[in-house]
């Protein structure tokens, strides 16, 4: 059987560095501008497309701009990816919200990733963590664990909407767990937050930056990070894979996509500008700046993720703690 993950061309190193010397000076002859199409401002895919933008314009001798379409999971940026014209010019900074699960849990959501888009290149993923109130008294999963089997009700459990990362991550560890758990969804990332510091909400799922300053002034804990290794920014904090949940993995990714009809040597052109711009200096400074961390890998393992992501989506859906509407 076909794998429908399996990418539908392949760019060779030679090939893409060989297209690199000529064909950049077509995107500065044109006049034209690049657009890098992305959530709200300060959104991760945001950080992301401005991480990237200046080293583009220059690899590419053009003028890249990002422009941002927040809302509904992230299908408004992707919808509007593919209103544009096939040509190269416009592209999208996705991720597992708006490549993958919006268009399992939304009938609305008009495209299919695999039929639709390309993946040019990995980009960034993003440190995401497990924090607790500290009301709760845990700072570790074996403490939290402990809390949640003799608690007489459900921990709440707060993220930025229904199918997002953070829901996915929340569900996957207390289904693992066997643990009863109440999702609160939230509008956006740092309500949930607010509410944990409150001391009404139990948990929340989010970057590692965000919570890090809140927990070195103790306002709440970090139980640990969902990735499938620590991070840089504090490797003092076990995964929560180390911790019990064997295999648990949940980390928010990005990668550059276009239109699946754009012209073959034009997706090689860009795949080239990007594996440059992503090795420089300056870009991963800019990562790490932001608290990301570089995504070194072959476009193949976009295809990876978004497999890994799509079987697990569908897992939820079939266990019936996710609902398409």
């Amino acid at each position: 059987m076909n794998n429908p993950f399996r990418r539908r061309s392949f760019i060779t190193h030679s090939a893409a560095c060989s297209l690199a010397t000529w064909l950049p000076s077509a995107f500065a002859q044109s006049g034209r501008t690049i657009r890098l199409l992305a959530l709200e401002p300060a959104a991760q895919s945001d950080m992301v497309a401005r991480a990237l933008q200046d080293g583009l314009a220059a690899a590419l001798d053009t003028r890249v701009i990002v422009e941002n379409y927040g809302g509904a999971g992230g299908r408004i940026a992707a919808q509007m990816t593919l209103r544009s014209e096939p040509d190269g010019y416009t592209l999208l900074v996705g991720g597992a919200n708006n490549m993958v699960m919006s268009p399992l849990l939304s009938r609305q959501a008009g495209y299919e990733p695999l039929r639709d888009f390309v993946a040019i290149a990995p980009l960034a993923t993003v440190p995401f963590a497990l924090a607790a109130s500290k009301r709760l008294g845990v700072s570790d999963l074996a403490g939290l664990i402990s809390v949640a089997r003799s608690a007489k009700q459900s921990l709440s459990g707060g993220s930025a909407g229904l199918g997002g990362s953070a829901h996915i991550a929340l569900e996957v560890l207390f289904q693992q767990l066997s643990l009863p758990l109440l999702h609160v969804p939230f509008r956006g990332t740092a309500s949930a937050t607010q509410e944990v510091l409150a001391g009404r909400l139990d948990l929340v799922v989010t970057d590692l930056p965000r919570l890090l300053p809140l927990a070195r002034d103790g306002q709440l804990r970090v139980v640990g990070v969902t990735g499938s290794h620590r991070s840089a920014l504090a490797p003092e904090i076990p995964t929560l894979a180390e911790q019990g949940a064997p295999g648990f993995r949940v980390e928010p990714w990005y990668a550059l996509f276009c239109r699946s009809e754009v012209a073959q040597s034009r997706i090689e052109t860009i795949a080239s500008a990007i594996n440059r711009v992503t090795a420089e200096p300056a870009f991963l400074r800019h990562l790490k700046r932001i608290g990301f961390e570089p995504w070194s890998d072959s476009v193949e393992s976009v295809y990876g993720r978004m497999k890994q992501d799509h079987d697990r989506v569908l897992a939820l859906l079939a266990s019936g703690l996710l609902h398409r509407e």
